[in-house]
């Protein structure tokens, strides 16, 4: 900004023009402004445990700028100032980040230093505590991926997929193995080039680790359709491979769910072997691939009926300290109505009555004259489960929570048409949402879900949000692509931030971001 200055010549100075203002100045350049500034101005992949460093040409005065200063990002962002270098460096620590939230910096131009100059202009820099989503470049026609695991002793993230189909019936499952910093990528055929091939449609590959192994399971062609578990050391090389169902009466397995109860590995699965009927089963099964006897048996069933009735589809499990939840949709004989079911079991897969439970020892999480499908189910403080609903007309995500000393756990979330149905609605946007995924995160002491659903653009995109422990949403729902059609999300937590692995349904690869 040009600054001029003039002198007034009067008296014996004066010999020509007396009484005149004479311009003898022009351009003052020393306006503080910010020299440097810490993330980056469009800085990705930011920790959630940063900190906001500025730097000033010129020592500043600290109130003006404290009172000038903003970082906004869902929301306002609270914290502490603390200022060095005589007054010219100020770092900020914010009280919280969210994960995948884009902050702008500002500080607006009548902050002043200490001479009581203001800023030239406002300043404004950003942020973002998200990667730009990447594609694992091994990806082989990914057809669905399963639930995404972080491996604390190779610092890597672990997903595996169902993708590059060999006919019209088959396909190879793979695991993706990946840096946190997304750079490189590689892959384990799971299948052995085609020696324990997928059914299509019938499951997705679930992981799940211990101190010492990695656990994949899924599905393989075998005289019928048997679930299989993939053991892997510390260091993610294949060691053996164990068959789980029990081949006597003879069935049919479909979508496995894969859970470390602390001491072996529980596989939970659905069945056809009674009569045709989908029943949910759950077995045990040792490090070194021995069944566990859980009773004179090694598969538990769980959902209710011997012979007929019902279907039941892909189940769910969380471990407590002793026990399971499990969830499951229960079909009607047209699969054009489902109710979500949930169940308590011993770690041998014995349902246990709890408050709330019916004759079966199980309690009807929904009820309602819509289909409700797809739980995922996690356990800090209470059961958390999300699923897929059509009432109102089209599929939307909702949340419940089951205490078991008190039953399901009210929530009082009015519909959009003003109804309540103890349920909270979690997808916001009119249009499709499905495949939920939600995981207890111990080290934040709350919940993190993502899923599948319509943006206000009409594109397929993947959410996500973050739940406390009383049920409520910590933010607004945060849309984590952009301009792609997905499927299959899952969430993990690395013990610094957030990560998700999608499927894009137009490349057939699969993404992840951090």
């Amino acid at each position: 900004m040009r600054a001029r200055v003039y002198i007034l010549f009067v008296g014996s100075l004066c010999t020509y023009g007396c009484d005149t203002l004479r311009e003898i100045s022009t351009d003052f350049t020393d306006k503080p402004k910010v020299t440097s500034i810490s993330p980056a101005d469009a800085a990705t992949q930011v920790a959630l445990t940063s900190k906001v460093v500025l730097e000033f040409s010129q020592d500043m005065e600290k109130a003006s700028v404290e009172r000038n200063f903003s970082v906004i990002g869902q929301k306002t962002v609270t914290g502490t100032v603390t200022w060095s270098e005589g007054s010219k460096r100020m770092a900020f620590t914010p009280s919280e980040l969210e994960p995948f939230v884009t902050y702008k910096v500002k500080i607006l131009k009548t902050a002043k230093d200490k001479a009581g100059k203001s800023m030239a202009a406002d300043f404004s820099s950003s942020f973002s505590t998200f990667a730009t989503s990447r594609a694992s470049t091994l990806t082989q026609q990914a057809q669905k991926a399963g639930n995404l695991i972080y491996h604390a002793p190779s610092s890597q993230l672990l997903v595996a997929y169902m993708g590059n189909q060999t006919s019209d019936y088959t396909t190879d499952a793979r695991m993706i193995i990946a840096n946190k910093g997304l750079s490189t990528f590689s892959e384990i055929d799971l299948s052995a080039s085609g020696t324990y091939p997928m059914w299509i449609g019938a499951a997705v590959p679930k992981l799940a680790q211990s101190a010492s192994n990695v656990v994949a399971s899924y599905i393989w062609i075998n005289g019928g359709v048997s679930a299989l578990n993939h053991f892997f050391d510390s260091a993610l090389t294949l060691t053996n491979r164990y068959q789980v169902t029990r081949t006597s009466p003879t069935g049919n397995a479909f979508g496995p769910d894969l859970i470390y109860n602390q001491t072996d590995f529980t596989v939970l699965f659905s069945d056809l072997r009674f009569t045709g009927f989908l029943k949910v089963f759950y077995a045990r099964m040792t490090a070194s691939g021995s069944m566990v006897d859980l009773g004179g048996t090694t598969n538990q069933k769980i959902s209710p009926g011997t012979t007929s009735g019902s279907n039941s589809g892909e189940s769910q499990g969380a471990y407590t300290a002793n026990g399971f939840g499990v969830v499951w949709p229960e079909y009607g004989y047209s699969y054009g109505h489902a109710e979500i079911h949930f169940a308590r079991t011993d770690l041998n897969g014995v349902k246990q009555a709890f408050t709330g439970s019916d004759g079966n020892n199980e309690l009807k999480v929904t009820s309602t004259a819509a289909k409700s499908l797809s739980p995922s189910i996690a356990f800090g403080n209470q059961y958390f489960i999300c699923f897929t609903s059509s009432r109102g007309g089209y599929e939307r995500v909702y949340l419940t929570r089951v205490d078991t000393s008190v039953g399901k756990v009210t929530i009082t979330d009015p519909e959009p048409d003003g109804s309540n149905d103890d349920d909270l609605l979690i997808s916001e946007i009119a249009g499709v949402a499905n495949s939920c995924h939600i995981i207890y995160n111990a080290d934040k002491n709350e919940y993190a879900m993502v899923w599948f659903g319509t943006s206000a653009e009409g594109y397929g995109e993947v959410f996500f949000q973050r739940i406390a422990l009383d049920g409520t949403k910590i933010n607004s729902n945060i849309q984590v692509t952009s301009g792609r059609s997905t499927g299959s999300p899952s969430v993990a937590w690395t013990g610094e931030a957030y990560a998700i692995s999608y499927v894009d349904t137009a490349s057939k690869k699969v993404y992840l971001a951090h």
